[in-house]
C-alpha cells in the first residue's frame, strides 16, 4: 500500500493507513485510489455541481420508474390484444362453418323445390 499527499509518498503496512488517512493522505493498492485523505474539501460550486448532477440522475430513474409503468401496461394490453385476436380467428373459423352449413342447407331447399 503507499500513502500519498502532494509531492510525498510512502509505502505503507495496513496498520498505519488510518494514522496517514487522518493526516491527509490518500491511500492507493496497486495504484488505485481506495481511501481518500481526511483533509479533502470541495468548492461550493463542485458541490452545486454534484447536487445538480445528483438531481438529473434522479430524475431519469423516476422516467426509467415511468418507462417501466407504461411497460407493463403495454405488455397487459399485448396479452389482451392476442386474447381478442384468438378469439376473432375461433369466431372466423365458425362463421365460415356456419356458411358452409347454410350453403348445404340451401342446396337441399333448392332439390326440395323442384
Amino acid at each position: 500500500m503507499v500513502a500519498r499527499k502532494e509531492n510525498k509518498e510512502y509505502k505503507i503496512q495496513p496498520s498505519e493507513v488510518n494514522g496517514f488517512i487522518a493526516r491527509g493522505f490518500d491511500i492507493y493498492e496497486n495504484n488505485k485510489l481506495v481511501k481518500y485523505g481526511a483533509d479533502k474539501k470541495i468548492s461550493y460550486a463542485e458541490y452545486d455541481i454534484a447536487i445538480k448532477k445528483i438531481e438529473e440522475l434522479e430524475s431519469k430513474v423516476l422516467n426509467n420508474t415511468e418507462v417501466s409503468e407504461l411497460k407493463t401496461k403495454l405488455d397487459v394490453v399485448s396479452k389482451e390484444l392476442k386474447v381478442s385476436n384468438d378469439k376473432n380467428i375461433f369466431l372466423e373459423k365458425e362463421n365460415k362453418e356456419i356458411k358452409t352449413e347454410l350453403d348445404k342447407v340451401s342446396k337441399e331447399l333448392e332439390k326440395i323445390k323442384k
